[in-house]
This record gives C-alpha cells, sequence and structure tokens, in this order.
C-alpha cells in the first residue's frame, strides 16, 4: 500500500517538461527545442524525455544505452525511420553511433507502436530530416570546449530535378586525447539518394558508416576503494545501408524497407594484447499495407530478419526471424477511439509467441486526452544469449556479473531458451492549451517473467531463463509558458522495480528528473533571438553490487547546467553552454561519476545557395 501512495502522491504533481505534440500513437518531440538545451550527444536529449534513464559511463564517447520504464536497454528498440538499428549481437543501441544533426524530431511510443515491433519497454522513432529542398542548402555545426572536445557535422542537401534529390554529410568528433583512459574518436559519415520513379512510387537509399575508438575508464570508484578492469580498449566499425520503396496504388499505401548493416567489435588491453574482433552482420526486410485511405482502418505488415556473429577461432553462428503483424484503429462512440494490435513471432531454436495491445482513447475540444489499456509484449534472445556470447563493453548489472562475463571469451552450447513475456498496464493522460501549457502523466505497470539471464556459476557459461521482475511508477512531464519571454519545463519520473522475492532491484534510482528555465527575445524585426537556459538534473540515490555485498553507488544528487544561445538572421546559432556548474560527484553507472565541470561553445550556419 505505502508504494501505491507513493504513485497516487507524485501522480498529483503533473510537473511540466520539454513541450511535446500530443498525438494518438505517443508523444513527438521537436529537434528545433530539444537541441536549445545543453547537450553533448543524442543521449543527453533523450534524458529529457519522460521515463528514460541513460546509461552511459560518464563521458564523451562511452557506450550508451538507455532504458525506459525501469526495464534493461534490451527491452527499449530504438529505431531510424522505423527500422530498428540495435546491435544483432546485444539488442542494444549504442547512442554514440546516431549523429544528432541526422535527426529532425523524436517520436516517443510507451505501449503499442505503428511499426509492428514487439517492445516490451517502449519505441523510440527517430525520424530523419527531409533532405528534399527547393535549392541547394548546407549547414555546417562546430563546437569546441575544454576537456578535448571538438567536434564538426557538415551537411549538404541538393535537388538535381523536381523528381531526384541528394545529400550528404559527414561529423568528426575527439574527447580527451590527453586523457589517456577517456580517450574518444568517431567518424561518421552518411548520404542519400531520393528518386521518385512515377508519379506514385518513390524510390530512397540512405547510408550510414560510423567509426568508433574509446578507452573504457580502467577503474570503478566506490567509497571503499578501487576495482580495475583488465579490457579498457574498444573499437567498432559499422555500416548500414538503408533502402526504402513506397508506393501508393489504388490509394493503398505500400511500403518495403530493407536494411544491411555490418557491425565489427574490436577489444584489446591498452598493450594492445589480448586483442579479439567480432564481426556481426544482419539483414532485415520489412513489407507493410496501409488501408486507411480506402475506408478501412487497418494496416498489415511482415517482418524478416537473420544475424550472424562470426567468433575468434570458431564458426559463425547465425539465427533467422519473422514477425507478421496487423494494427487497427475504430472509432466507437463520440470521441473514444479504439487502438489495437496483434502480432506473432518466430526465431530459430526459439518456440513461437503471441503478441498484442489494446487501448481505449478519449479526447475532449483537443485540451484533453486520456488513454487506457494493456499489452502483451516479448523479447527474443539476441545472438549473444542465444549462443552464450556475452559482450564485454561496459559495467553490467552488478560487478560480479560483470567478472562473470568477462571470463566467458568464447561460445557454448545453450538450452533451448524462450521468450522473456512482459504483461503491461498503462493509463496516459495529457492537456494541452494553447502554446502555454501543456501536461503528460502516464501510470504503468508491468510483470516480466521467463528473464533472459546469465548463470557464470556453472564450469560452462550460459544463459538460462529464469526469475520475475515487477515496475510499476509513473511519468510526467509538460511545460508552462513563455510568459513574458520566460517558460518552465519540468520532468519528473518515480519508478519502483522488485524481483519475485520483493527485493529492490539494483543500479536503478527510483526517483529522477529535471527542470529548466528559459527566457526568450526577439531584437532588430526578428534579426537577432536571444535564447538563455538554466537547467537542474537530479535524482535519487541507487545501489550496486561489490562482490556478494551492498555498495552505495552515489548519493542523492543534482548538476546544474547553462546555455546561451543567439540566433542571427534565422540562420546561425552561436551558442555558449556550461555543464556540471556545481561540480557534483554525479554518477550515471555505478563507479563512474560524470566529468567534471566543463565548457562548450560553437556555432550552427544554414547557408542557402
Amino acid at each position: 500500500m505505502n508504494h501505491i501512495k507513493h504513485i497516487l502522491l507524485i501522480g498529483l504533481l503533473l510537473v511540466s517538461g520539454l513541450k511535446a505534440d500530443s498525438r494518438s500513437a505517443g508523444l513527438v518531440y521537436s529537434m528545433d527545442e530539444l537541441t536549445r538545451s545543453n547537450y553533448r550527444y543524442l543521449g543527453d536529449l533523450l534524458d529529457h524525455i519522460p521515463g528514460v534513464w541513460i546509461r552511459d559511463l560518464g563521458s564523451v564517447g562511452q557506450w550508451s544505452t538507455l532504458r525506459m520504464s525501469g526495464a534493461s536497454s534490451k527491452e527499449t528498440v530504438i529505431c531510424l525511420n522505423g527500422i530498428p538499428i540495435q546491435d544483432s549481437w546485444t539488442m542494444e543501441t549504442d547512442l554514440n553511433l546516431i549523429p544528432v544533426d541526422l535527426i529532425d524530431r523524436i517520436e516517443v511510443y510507451t505501449s503499442g507502436n505503428p511499426f509492428g515491433l514487439s517492445a516490451p519497454s517502449g519505441v523510440i522513432n527517430l525520424v530523419i530530416v527531409d533532405e528534399t529542398v527547393s535549392q541547394p542548402e548546407s549547414v555546417f555545426n562546430y563546437r569546441t570546449g575544454n576537456l578535448g572536445f571538438n567536434d564538426l557535422d557538415i551537411d549538404f542537401f541538393q535537388s538535381i530535378t523536381s523528381d531526384v534529390s541528394y545529400g550528404f554529410g559527414a561529423l568528426l568528433e575527439k574527447y580527451a586525447e590527453e586523457i589517456p583512459s577517456r580517450t574518444f574518436k568517431k567518424q561518421n559519415l552518411r548520404g542519400i539518394i531520393s528518386i521518385r520513379l512515377m508519379d506514385h512510387i518513390d524510390l530512397k537509399y540512405r547510408l550510414l558508416m560510423n567509426k568508433l575508438e574509446t578507452n573504457i575508464p580502467d577503474l570503478f570508484y566506490f567509497p571503499a576503494g578501487q576495482l580495475a578492469l583488465t579490457s579498457p580498449f574498444r573499437k567498432t566499425d559499422r555500416t548500414d545501408h538503408f533502402f526504402h520503396i513506397q508506393s501508393d496504388m489504388l490509394n493503398i499505401q505500400n511500403q518495403i524497407q530493407m536494411h544491411l548493416s555490418d557491425n565489427e567489435f574490436e577489444y584489446r588491453q591498452r598493450d594492445h594484447s589480448n586483442a579479439a574482433t567480432y564481426p556481426v552482420s544482419s539483414t532485415l526486410l520489412h513489407f507493410n499495407q496501409d488501408y486507411s485511405n480506402i475506408g478501412i482502418p487497418l494496416q498489415m505488415g511482415l517482418w524478416w530478419s537473420n544475424k550472424s556473429l562470426a567468433m575468434p577461432d570458431s564458426d559463425r553462428i547465425a539465427s533467422s526471424s519473422y514477425r507478421i503483424y496487423s494494427n487497427i484503429e475504430i472509432p466507437l462512440y463520440g470521441p473514444i477511439l479504439f487502438q489495437g494490435s496483434a502480432g506473432l513471432s518466430k526465431m530459430d531454436q526459439v518456440p513461437s509467441t503471441w503478441n498484442g495491445d489494446a487501448h481505449l482513447l478519449w479526447s475532449h475540444e483537443n485540451y484533453w486526452s486520456l488513454s487506457i489499456g494493456g499489452a502483451i509484449e516479448a523479447r527474443y534472445p539476441h545472438l549473444g544469449e542465444l549462443f552464450s556470447v556475452p559482450i564485454l563493453h561496459g559495467p553490467e548489472e552488478t560487478l560480479l556479473e560483470y567478472e562473470l562475463l568477462r571470463k566467458a571469451t568464447s561460445n557454448y552450447t545453450t538450452p533451448q531458451l524462450s521468450a522473456e513475456r512482459s504483461h503491461i498496464f498503462d493509463t496516459t493522460i495529457q492537456y494541452k492549451k494553447d502554446s502555454w501549457l501543456a501536461l503528460y502523466t502516464r501510470m504503468f505497470y508491468r510483470r516480466t517473467s521467463n528473464l533472459i539471464r546469465f548463470n557464470g556459476d556453472l564450469i560452462t557459461p550460459l544463459f538460462i531463463n529464469t526469475g520475475k521482475h515487477n515496475f510499476y511508477g509513473i511519468e510526467s512531464s509538460g511545460n508552462i509558458g513563455p510568459f513574458c519571454g520566460f517558460g518552465l519545463q519540468m520532468m519528473l519520473n518515480f519508478i519502483q522495480s522488485e524481483d519475485e522475492s520483493e527485493n529492490v532491484l539494483l543500479e536503478r534510482p527510483n526517483l529522477w528528473g529535471s527542470g529548466t528555465l528559459s527566457w526568450n527575445r526577439s531584437f532588430f524585426e526578428d534579426d537577432l533571438r536571444v535564447h538563455f537556459r538554466l537547467g537542474t538534473k537530479f535524482r535519487s540515490e541507487f545501489w550496486c553490487l561489490a562482490g556478494d555485498e551492498l555498495a552505495l553507488a552515489g548519493l542523492s544528487g543534482s548538476v546544474l547546467e547553462f546555455k546561451t544561445v543567439l540566433t542571427f538572421l534565422q540562420v546561425a546559432d552561436v551558442f555558449f553552454s556550461m555543464d556540471n556548474l556545481l561540480d557534483a560527484n554525479l554518477f550515471r553507472v555505478y563507479g563512474y561519476p560524470i566529468a567534471n565541470r566543463s565548457y562548450r561553445y560553437g556555432i550552427k550556419w544554414k547557408v542557402f545557395d
């Protein structure tokens, strides 16, 4: 009962966060607004979304993933234009691989999604910038700062004819070259070709190439001392090809998407000894038909994928899967709408499973909206779990688990695994009054069973199905203002997570959020705009295991950030920002405090030719 009281109490707060437009399917965040906040990479922007907890090693370029609603990063799907881009080996997405300037907006689906994907904790869809322009356009974004931070991002778009356009971009980034335990280098190349073959058929091809090199920090910091790691270097070389054909024949929308990905990991010690390379590849095909334009509120689709991993001194391991799904949306009575989906999934070596969700949506005068429903979702094992091949990229749930994973350097035979099963119930309330008041609150309960866990107690390490987890909590955000140029944005999350014995799960704060006070002013007939932003992020304490004993990773605390942006002639932004003004000892994962107080400045300039 005490947990329920906590949820109801926080539910009454209904505090506000970043501006988001209300949609029946989810939340939409504008990058124009998000990038006004203080950020180093994509994870800093996603950190402002309700329910999201970013998990990285505290400095630029380290392995960075996200969690939604308390679940693991494997249960959250990240997409580019509806295509999941998780790594085949781990089913996680390193947020360093996605350039911020590639993205136009962010869509968040906490329960159910239009792509037919099974995602126990939600889907985040990154919608790419539209390459169609009426005249050539170039965008330069240069940032620099202390601690050796530098990045340069250049984009160019050109329309050859009304039916053919192309674009390309490049990003070069580095950090802390003078600090051996934190050095990071990144190169990203990208290109797009868009062709309208005929009146109702569009073809697009997109290429993304990433190279990352980083030294993993070699020490955990704890109140009782330090723990040294043995594999402090990681290198990633990844290439992604995206093909998209869309047609509108007889008012039936059809799309075919193909994604080809090659990803090579390399791990070695700082002295270049014990190096190991792991090539991973995947092929994904998606076919979808939408009948809504002919009066049938139905969408149907098919996913098929094949993933493979080559282990050092062993055979290549591979697995295929498919998923058939349908989405439906039916008006019931007045402003009440029913949304539902159903899907059947099958993976090699794993039994098939059904998934689905059903929600009732009610709206009133475009101000209030209410959603009530539930879902049954599944997470299939990734290649590493299916063949007992762990990955070593950073700290796991506990230090003990990390040490066990480190010892497992080759694949072993795994008993047949089942998919993890999640039952979800949630209620979402949204309110938006013109442009000066927006509120969002979601209350949820999720129970996950058949957990896939690494069992290192055996002489032969392997993954097994065992145990259950319960999650419940509240996520809220919104904004108030602007009044006289001032605006207030806040976000608050409360998550309670327990195992089947009602023990609180580790490495997850129960309470975290952010608050921002901003001021905007226009001068000289809008030729100059001034934007000031003062923000704070806070969280409660969280715990971890050191060996077999509990150790406090970090006390509750907060960081204070500042950013100012000057916009000239609506095409050039000059900014200055400061991180961690309080120089707080804050942690995103146990043992790794975030970087000390730092600053950055730069310019983003859009040029038309």
